[in-house]
């Protein structure tokens, strides 16, 4: 069986560094991070929401828990990597972002209306 490609988003931690370099995938146990979800109010103020995340990732899909440390609210984000697209619900039911990602990378992801998710390895 063909292991499918991955882009690097979910594997910053330093062993799993080492399997984005071979270009497979593998399924992962849950990594502690820390985690920066910015946004804009009324495309002017940017505001930076920090605290605790987990991410793994299986196959191509990413998945990343956080909690704002300031209010306790809760995100989830999910990204396929195979579609370069990602959603990302707020407190538990709201849609802040969903669709293709301006931004890939290996420790943040970018949405055209301007949220930004970044993962900050311990």
């Amino acid at each position: 069986m063909k292991k499918a490609m991955i882009s690097v988003f979910g594997l910053v931690a330093t062993g799993l560094l080492v399997a984005a370099l071979c270009g497979t995938a593998v399924a992962q146990e849950k990594q502690t991070a820390r985690c920066t979800l910015t946004y804009k109010i009324d495309n002017m103020l940017s505001v930076n929401a920090e605290g605790p995340c987990t991410f793994f990732q299986t196959g191509d899909i990413v998945n990343v828990q956080g909690t704002v440390e300031e209010n306790g609210q809760t995100y989830i984000a999910n990204i396929d990597n195979s579609k370069n697209e990602g959603l990302l619900i707020g407190a538990g039911t709201f849609t802040l972002a969903h669709g293709k990602l301006t931004k890939n990378e290996s420790t943040e992801v970018v949405w055209p209306n301007g949220y930004v998710l970044k993962i900050i390895l311990k």
